[in-house]
């Protein structure tokens, strides 16, 4: 089974804020997958990989609801 684990993190710093916010999470068993971000109250994707710690991270987020899919090809895809 794979699990997900994600944080945003809210920067205080006005400067920062402007910048965008940063989603960061780490897969569980740790595994390199496809990680993938959707916009779920406006159209957005962006998508990258998850090192071989299962770290990932996506930045320059708007505010927003987002939902995160991680496909680990043959033990296949999981959307949070």
């Amino acid at each position: 089974m794979v699990r997900l684990f994600a944080i945003l993190v809210l920067s205080p710093w006005a400067a920062l804020a402007a910048a965008g916010y940063e989603l960061a999470g780490t897969i569980e068993p740790p595994a390199v997958a496809s990680v993938a971000i959707y916009g779920s109250t406006a159209p957005y994707f962006n998508s990258t990989h998850s090192d071989s710690s299962g770290r990932f991270v996506f930045r320059g987020l708007a505010p927003g609801t987002y939902t995160v899919a991680v496909d680990q090809g043959a033990r296949g895809e999981v959307r949070q």
